[in-house]
């Protein structure tokens, strides 16, 4: 069993069909570790509420999605922990700290960050972070 961190573009679509669902629910199926900031919490909520302003989903669904996200993971770390090493990273490559928190929760553990954001991937694979992310259906 392996240990990965995920970040709200594969949690996200455990629980919405969108492009690659089938590969983010391998992920979750498959019993792997899965730790993430406490932040992705928030960005899922976010998405949530985006879903509810255009129709797409109402409160009642939008709370369920965030509990389903909530028992996917198996491990929350403390984004006061990480923002040090979050900035750091996000200096070093020009990257939005948010996304940045991600990949430094992947480094401080020891494991590797899963993402289906590519802008992202290709924006650290091009950096001595490679090899602490994967992208997701690859």
């Amino acid at each position: 069993m392996q240990h990965f961190v995920i970040d709200a573009s594969v949690a996200i679509k455990w629980v919405f069909v969108e492009p690659l669902h089938n590969e983010a629910r391998r992920i979750l199926e498959e019993g792997h570790l899965l730790g993430a900031p406490d932040f992705l919490m928030l960005e899922c909520a976010n998405v949530c509420w985006v879903k509810m302003r255009r129709g797409d989903i109402g409160g009642d669904e939008a709370l369920r999605v965030l509990t389903l996200i909530r028992r996917g993971i198996d491990r929350f770390y403390p984004l006061v922990g990480l923002v040090d090493r979050a900035t750091k990273i996000a200096a070093e490559i020009n990257h939005p700290v948010y996304d940045c928190l991600y990949l430094a929760t992947a480094i401080e553990n020891q494991s590797k960050l899963i993402t289906a954001d590519r802008k992202f991937f290709q924006q650290v694979s091009q950096t001595d972070y490679q090899n602490s992310m994967q992208l997701l259906g690859f």
